[in-house]
């Protein structure tokens, strides 16, 4: 039942800084027109932009944030990643969590991909993106022979799918064309196959029943 504005003051004074930085903090969040409302009418992006300006009140260098685009529109969400690259600009850190690779990828230097309590992959955005790469998918008259032609060029990354089309990566179309024609193969049918975060997500985590994080003793060997 607490209002907006109550509610920064409130966390202003444990934090030791004035009404006038929560102010501030409510400009900043775009909800200074919201100072009088009660924060159970908020809507979901309005409520987690009041948990960041609670988090922002002391200015603190880490920044660790649960999910922070729940809610967001596409426009809030691009406001907030600025932000967020602004602070890094300024020396400070982020580490904040999300359900998902597509809104992270545009912010994130690193990332570690959780599949129930085990890490499935730790590194930088850009070398998922080389390990998940956009494709095109050919239809060839010998698709052996344009694999061989294109690996020639410096394009290994091909892989024949179960159709008979070939997936190759990295290559342009004109690329591709010059290959085919070095080859004498012809191209009956070239298709793009863009690979979407969230693919990648699902590929490298599992949908399965949960298993446990830690395995028990047996899980460890035993000696017979």
């Amino acid at each position: 039942a607490r209002r907006v504005f109550a509610q920064l003051r409130v966390y202003a004074a444990a934090a030791g800084v004035s009404d006038e930085r929560a102010e501030e903090l409510l400009r900043l969040v775009r909800l200074p027109d919201a100072a009088d409302e009660r924060i159970g009418g908020l809507t979901e992006s309005m409520r987690t932009r009041l948990a960041l300006a609670v988090a922002l009140l002391g200015d603190p260098p880490l920044l660790v944030l649960d999910d922070p685009a729940t809610g967001l529109d596409i426009g809030e969400t691009a406001w907030l990643n600025d932000h967020l690259r602004g602070h890094a600009r300024r020396g400070g850190t982020v580490l904040l969590t999300s359900r998902t690779l597509s809104t992270v990828l545009p912010i994130a230097d690193e990332l570690i991909v959780m599949d129930r309590g085990r890490i499935a992959y730790q590194g930088s955005p850009a070398r998922l993106r080389r390990s998940h790469p956009d494709r095109l998918l050919v239809k060839a008259s010998s698709p052996i022979a344009l694999a061989t032609s294109l690996a020639a060029q410096g394009f290994t990354d091909a892989v024949m799918r179960p159709d008979g089309r070939l997936a190759i990566a990295e290559a342009s179309l004109s690329q591709l064309e010059s290959a085919a024609s070095a080859a004498r193969v012809q191209l009956t049918e070239v298709t793009p196959e863009h690979i979407h975060p969230d693919q990648v997500l699902a590929a490298l985590t599992h949908t399965g029943p949960t298993a446990p994080a830690y395995p028990g003793p047996a899980a460890y060997g035993t000696h017979r």
